[in-house]
């Protein structure tokens, strides 16, 4: 089951459906079940308090994945809708397009990839392309 709950007022991913679908390939194309994929969206300040509370960080993020299973896939992943749109206008992209990439970074990170050296940070941009790639031909995001 994957679900998207919106705590951030006047947010909601349009195509919902179709990226539920596409998601559900990604974890099907690297070889994994969902049970659970619960994706929170919220802003910069409720972000930043769970990853204080959380994980005794002091700052700002785009997304915090909480795994409570990898197999099958249980987990909530909080994302920043704010610092997906600052990221969106950094790296001159769409803002679904971003929000694509930190969707799918997540449930990567649920399916063994890391990002905690430049190597797996290399490895993983990869596997986000590779899927963003296959959304492409999803929806239009030409």
């Amino acid at each position: 089951m994957i679900q998207f709950q919106y705590k951030y007022p006047g947010f909601k991913i349009k195509t919902a459906r179709k990226v539920k679908s596409w998601l559900a390939i990604v974890a099907r194309g690297e070889k994994k079940k969902i049970r659970t994929l619960m994706y929170v969206f919220v802003n910069d300040e409720e972000l930043l308090q769970i990853n204080r509370n959380s994980l005794k960080h002091d700052y700002y993020t785009d997304i915090i994945t909480f795994p409570y299973s990898y197999d099958p896939i249980e987990t909530e992943i909080f994302i920043s809708v704010d610092r997906v749109a600052d990221h969106a206008l950094k790296y001159k992209v769409r803002a679904d397009e971003e929000m694509a990439r930190i969707l799918v970074h997540g449930l990567l990170h649920m399916c063994g990839y890391s990002d905690k050296s430049k190597i797996k940070k290399t490895e993983m941009t990869g596997r986000e392309d590779y899927w963003i790639k296959k959304l492409k031909k999803l929806m239009d995001f030409t």
